[in-house]
């Protein structure tokens, strides 16, 4: 069998897209460099809004290199609306982004593609390119445009969604509450959770518990009662037999007739 290659290090090129000047970052087109530089002059909360109206993260960056961000993904967004309008149908391999697989050169925009790239020249093409062609990257885009918030209802969904996956971990954490437990012995089930507000009353736990001690004491006393009962029976049944084998036995002696009786 032959050895395995080596598997190559991707270099995170795909953290480093967009971020300041290095080797993964391809050259800005001349266009794209003006409007860059235009950008630049922008505050530095304008470039970071107008990047998540997008459906971008705006990452702890510094100014030119969010410039260069947004300017990569306004010329995208451009390149994206001269494609032909989105299908409907599912399975239409010619729905909206799929584009010429021209080698050396993007998908999207049809710009020079740097190694190690070899398909889209930026990762805003790629963004939207997934925008045409993935729901899921649609849902995440509108999560970071909207912050979480209900265009509907105006409800911070991402924010009640935090605060109950916190209470369901906290309360997961805790120690399970005293439920009350019944036995075999009362014919029901093995725990009884039918009233979590009762099993959580400790006055009702103590008050179950206590009848739960009377009716096993009781059924106990029963038990006993009846094998008293059941002893009682035995010995006065062998008295009879006793008294009947005696009484035939007088009759044997006095030669008299009796007729054959079963003893039982």
């Amino acid at each position: 069998m032959a050895p395995r290659r080596p598997r190559r290090s991707s270099g995170r090129w795909r953290a480093r897209a967009g971020g300041d000047a290095g080797p993964s970052e391809p050259p800005l087109p001349p266009d794209v460099a003006a409007h860059a530089a235009q950008l630049e002059a922008e505050r530095l909360p304008l470039l970071r809004r107008q990047l998540h109206a997008l459906g971008l993260i705006a990452s702890r960056r510094s100014r030119a290199a969010l410039a260069r961000r947004l300017a990569r993904a306004l010329h995208a967004q451009r390149a994206l609306a001269r494609l032909p309008a989105a299908s409907h149908d599912r399975f239409d391999r010619a729905r909206a982004g799929h584009v010429a697989r021209a080698g050396g050169y993007c998908r999207l925009c049809g710009g020079a593609v740097s190694p190690p790239r070899r398909t889209f020249c930026c990762d805003e093409c790629v963004h939207f390119h997934r925008l045409r062609t993935s729901g899921a990257h649609v849902r995440k885009a509108l999560a970071i445009r909207d912050e979480g918030i209900r265009s509907l209802c105006g409800i911070n969904a991402l924010a009640a969604y935090r605060k109950a996956v916190l209470e369901v971990r906290t309360a997961l954490a805790k120690p399970a509450p005293a439920r009350v437990i019944g036995t075999v012995v009362t014919g029901g089930p093995s725990s009884e959770t039918g009233s979590a507000s009762a099993a959580l009353d400790k006055a009702h736990t103590s008050r179950a518990t206590a009848a739960l001690a009377l009716e096993v004491a009781v059924r106990g006393g029963h038990f006993e009662k009846h094998a008293t009962l059941s002893s009682e029976k035995a010995a006065s049944d062998s008295s009879s037999s006793l008294l009947a084998a005696s009484s035939l036995s007088s009759a044997s002696s006095g030669s008299v007739s009796l007729p054959l009786v079963d003893l039982v």
